[in-house]
C-alpha cells in the first residue's frame, strides 16, 4: 500500500480506490447496456479486471488498512511457517500470549512498587485489544491499548498508573525495536549505546531490552523474520529482526551495565524473572526506599535462584543510575542471601560474561 499524501485514513483511501472501480464497472455495465445488447458474457470478461483488483482490495488491502488504523503495536512475521495456506492455530495463539506477556512485563517494571505495597497485576480490562490480522507474505497482528477506565472505576482516567504503564509499555517496546534495527550490524556497544540515548531510564530500558528480545525469532516454530510497528512506525519500513537479532540481544540481556559504578545494597529480593534472570530488590537504598532492578548471573540454576524469594540479601555490584542521580539498574558481581536453610548455598559471585 502507498501512504496517503493527504493524510487520509487507510481506511478511507482504500474506500476511494474501491469507490473508482465501482464507478468504472458501473459504466461498463452502462456501455454493454447500450452497445453490446446487454450481453452478461460480454459484460464480464470486460471488467475482469476491475472485479478482480475490486476482491483483492477487500481481501487483501482493508483488513491491512484497518491495522494500520487502529494498532497501536503490529508485529509482522514471515517465515515457512507463515508460507503454508493454513498457517497453525498453534502459531497464533502462541504470538497473542507472547506479546501480552512481553508487554504485561514492561509495565509492571514501570509500575515498580505500588505505594499500597500490593503486588501489580493487570486486570482484564487493561489487557490489549486485538485490532486485526492480515495475510500477505506473512501474517501481520495488529493490538491496541485498552481504552481508559471509566471514571466510575477511576476518578483518574488517563491518569491511571495502570493505563499509563500499559500504554508506555507499549511504546517502549516499539521505541526499543526500531532502535535496534537503526544501528543493527554496527555491533552490540553500538545498540547498547543508542539504546542508552534513546532511554533515559536504564530500569525501563533494560524491560524493553529483555521483551524486545522475546520477540525477535527463535531457530525453531518456522518464523525467520519479525518486524514491530504502529501508531507512527510503519511496519514495512522497520528493519525486520532476525535469530541474529536474538543472539546480539540475548548477550546485552545478560551484561546491561557496560560502565557503572561499584554500588552496595541491602533489601528484599521480590518480583523474580527467572526466565531473564532479573529481580527486584525492595528496602532502603541510600537512605530512600527505591525499587532496584538488579541482573544476577548465568549459572546459577533455577532452582536455586527461587529459594532467593522474599529473603533479605545483600548486593554488590556495578549500578546505572538515572537522570535525577537514582538507581535504577544494578549487575550484580557479589551477593549474600540471609534466611536460608544451612544447607542451601547463600553466598555468591558472577562474573556475568
Amino acid at each position: 500500500m502507498i501512504p496517503p499524501g493527504d493524510k487520509l485514513p487507510w481506511q478511507q483511501l482504500v474506500d476511494r480506490k474501491a469507490r473508482a472501480l465501482i464507478e468504472q464497472i458501473a459504466a461498463a455495465h452502462e456501455w454493454v447496456k447500450v452497445h453490446g445488447q446487454g450481453d452478461p458474457a460480454f459484460f464480464e470478461d470486460m471488467t475482469s479486471d476491475q472485479f478482480q483488483w475490486l476482491r483483492e482490495l477487500y481481501e487483501n488491502e482493508l483488513p491491512l488498512a484497518k491495522m494500520l488504523d487502529e494498532s497501536d503495536l503490529v508485529l509482522e512475521l514471515e517465515g515457512p511457517a507463515l508460507k503454508l495456506a493454513h498457517p497453525r492455530i498453534s502459531l497464533v495463539t502462541r504470538t497473542f500470549q507472547h506479546v501480552q506477556k512481553q508487554v504485561n512485563s514492561v509495565a509492571k517494571t514501570i509500575v515498580g512498587h505500588p505505594p499500597n505495597k500490593k503486588r501489580f497485576r493487570l486486570s482484564q480490562d487493561m489487557e490489549l485489544g486485538f485490532c486485526e490480522l492480515a495475510r500477505n507474505q506473512g501474517l501481520r497482528f495488529g493490538f491496541s491499548i485498552p481504552d481508559p477506565p471509566p471514571s466510575s472505576d477511576s476518578i483518574l482516567g488517563e491518569n491511571d498508573p495502570t493505563f499509563m504503564a500499559v500504554r508506555d509499555a507499549v511504546c517502549a517496546i516499539r521505541q526499543f525495536s526500531v532502535s535496534v534495527g537503526e544501528v543493527e550490524g554496527q555491533g552490540e556497544n553500538a545498540i547498547a549505546e543508542h539504546a542508552r540515548e534513546v532511554f533515559q531510564d536504564p530500569r525501563l530500558r533494560d524491560a524493553a531490552l529483555v521483551a524486545v528480545k522475546e520477540l525477535a525469532p527463535t531457530q525453531r516454530g518456522g518464523v525467520a523474520t519479525v518486524r514491530v510497528g504502529g501508531k507512527g512506525i510503519e511496519v514495512p519500513n522497520a528493519r525486520p529482526m532476525t535469530v541474529f537479532t536474538r543472539k546480539s540481544l540475548a548477550h546485552l540481556v545478560v551484561s546491561p551495565v557496560r560502565d557503572g559504578k561499584d554500588f552496595q545494597a541491602r533489601g528484599e529480593i521480590r518480583e523474580m524473572d527467572l526466565d531473564a534472570r532479573r529481580f527486584d530488590l525492595r528496602g532502603i537504598t541510600e537512605g530512600q526506599q527505591s525499587d532496584l532492578r538488579c541482573v544476577y548471573g548465568k549459572d546459577i540454576s533455577e532452582p536455586v535462584a527461587k529459594t532467593w524469594l522474599g529473603r533479605p540479601a545483600l548486593v554488590e555490584g556495578k549500578i546505572e543510575r538515572d537522570q535525577n542521580g537514582k538507581p535504577r539498574l544494578l549487575q550484580i558481581t557479589k551477593m549474600k542471601v540471609s534466611g536460608l536453610l544451612d544447607s542451601e548455598q547463600s553466598e555468591f559471585e558472577f562474573s556475568n560474561q
